[in-house]
């Protein structure tokens, strides 16, 4: 496989992403920009023997954090969008590090482990707690309802 074979999804990947900066394309679905654009760069790198695929493949982990990094700036939800860089940042750099022999399997998947049960027990606390029905109402309705039981 040569730069010929690769060079039609990563033409779509620059395109979509194009089209989702200036609007013609809906933004709900500007993820599948980054998706191409890192399946590329990994079959790139890996066709051009300049690294091995075992040596490459936590990249497809860091596909959420270009995604997110895309939708970031064009979100309104930016607060998910950034949890989600961290996250799966954090993941595939310690995969990296066991890609290139740096860390051993079992100590990459007990730090993966760990990431895993801080992000939950973070978004745990974090959350906001749900409102009761009657604190959705507006102040007035809440009056008539009140009027009206009484």
């Amino acid at each position: 496989m040569t730069f010929s074979d690769i060079w039609l999804p990563a033409l779509f990947g620059l395109l979509w992403a194009t089209g989702v900066t200036i609007g013609i394309v809906r933004k709900s679905v500007n993820y599948l920009s980054g998706i191409f654009f890192v399946l590329s760069a990994v079959f790139f790198i890996i066709n051009s023997d300049t690294a091995l695929f075992s040596q490459v493949w936590p990249m497809l982990l860091a596909i959420p954090v270009v995604c997110s990094i895309s939708a970031l700036f064009r979100s309104k939800i930016k607060r998910f969008h950034v949890k989600c860089i961290i996250f799966f940042g954090l993941i595939s750099v310690e995969w990296f590090l066991y890609s290139f022999g740096i860390a051993e399997w079992w100590v990459s998947l007990i730090v993966t482990f760990v990431i895993i049960a801080a992000f939950i027990t973070f978004n745990a606390i974090s959350k906001k707690p749900r409102r009761k029905d009657s604190e959705k109402l507006p102040r007035k309705a809440m009056k008539e309802k009140k009027e009206f039981n009484e």
